[in-house]
């Protein structure tokens, strides 16, 4: 299950890591999809998570399209906590991972969207995210989601918003969307895949603070 409400993701070396644990961050994704700019091999991956050694963070890794054996050999090697997925996926791959899944739903219009959120919480994912949809692209596009649309889902499992959140604007996301949690890669960063260490504190101190107000 997921026990986070902060994620950063995209994180591609283990002093950025290290800063975003020291910072409070409840959540790590390491990206395993080799088109991404913030890809990691499975190698580095699991230097990032035994140089960080942080036992209060929790490991996701990112996937598009793999094979449910490679998810969970992956998972082993590297010692993974939870599986996102971003790519075309059926649910059916749940019945072959046995570990909690994040389902990534691409949003571009409300009635797929809230189509898929049902469709991958009767099948047993732990969370979804919401991701802006982009041609060509399987997220982290840095696109910012219509929040007002984001609010009006129903879902039975905890809803991570992303798409575009930034240490400006994550604030009024959480208050209009009212998530349990948010990710951010793009927003954070001094170039792809490189994290700016006070961009992480801004964004993390307003989210937290956001989602601590959420809870009263």
């Amino acid at each position: 299950m997921i026990q986070f409400k902060t994620k950063i993701c995209g994180i591609t070396t283990v002093e950025d890591a290290r800063s975003a644990s020291e910072l409070g961050v409840e959540a790590i994704g390491l990206n395993f999809y080799p088109n991404s700019r913030r890809h990691v091999t499975v190698e580095r991956a699991a230097k990032i998570i035994q140089e960080t050694d942080c036992s209060e963070v929790q490991w996701v890794g990112v996937f598009v399209n793999e094979p449910p054996e490679d998810l969970v050999k992956v998972s082993n090697q590297v010692g993974l906590d939870l599986i996102q997925l971003h790519g075309d996926e059926s649910v059916g791959i749940l019945e072959h991972i046995g570990m909690p899944v994040i389902r990534a739903v691409r949003v571009s219009d409300p009635v797929s969207a809230q189509r898929e959120i049902d469709q991958w919480t009767s099948a047993g994912a732990a969370a979804i995210l919401l991701d802006a949809a982009s041609s060509g692209s399987f997220g982290g596009s840095g696109t910012v989601i219509d929040w007002r649309m984001a609010s009006a889902f129903s879902c039975q499992v905890p809803l991570i918003l992303a798409g575009g959140l930034t240490p400006s604007n994550v604030s009024e996301a959480i208050e209009v969307v009212r998530p349990a949690a948010v990710d951010v890669a793009s927003g954070v960063e001094s170039a792809p895949g490189l994290k700016d260490l006070e961009l992480m504190r801004e964004f993390l101190s307003k989210a937290s603070f956001e989602l601590g107000k959420n809870r009263l």
